[in-house]
């Protein structure tokens, strides 16, 4: 099956500023999330990977097919609850990175809740992406 990611010209995190976050992928090579527990997200089609684009990125932003490992339709992304950790400590200003992370992993129901109802059409939650060839 195959599987389409939205990334910046960089090749960076489309949807992540954080500089903390932003997971830089490769083409040609598998990258793994930055902390364990976590998922890559891509989409299983070439529309819903558009339609993302569209709505929630700038329309320059390439679209590259992928090779993923694991995919699976629910997953667990504890950092995009408030989409960044700045909006987080904003909440929770007296923890540190690695408590907050922590705290996002003991309360992981509360996260899925609040990104089920956000996530676009058709998000596949990965343990690796891999970009393949040129962008579409």
């Amino acid at each position: 099956m195959a599987y389409y990611k939205v990334v910046k010209p960089n090749l960076q995190s489309a949807w992540v500023d954080n500089s903390e976050l932003i997971t830089q992928y490769k083409v040609g090579e598998f990258v793994n999330p930055k902390y364990s527990r976590c998922k890559l997200l891509c989409f299983n089609t070439l529309l819903n990977a558009k339609n993302f684009r569209n709505n929630w990125c700038d329309n320059s932003y390439p679209i590259y097919e992928c090779e993923v490992k694991n995919p699976k339709t629910k997953g667990f992304v504890p950092y995009i609850e408030y989409h960044s950790f700045n909006k987080l400590h904003e909440k929770y200003s007296k923890l540190d990175n690695i408590q907050l992370a922590l705290y996002l992993l003991k309360n992981k129901e509360k996260c899925i809740e609040y990104f089920c109802k956000r996530l676009s059409n058709g998000t596949i939650f990965c343990d690796a992406i891999k970009l393949i060839g040129n962008p579409l």
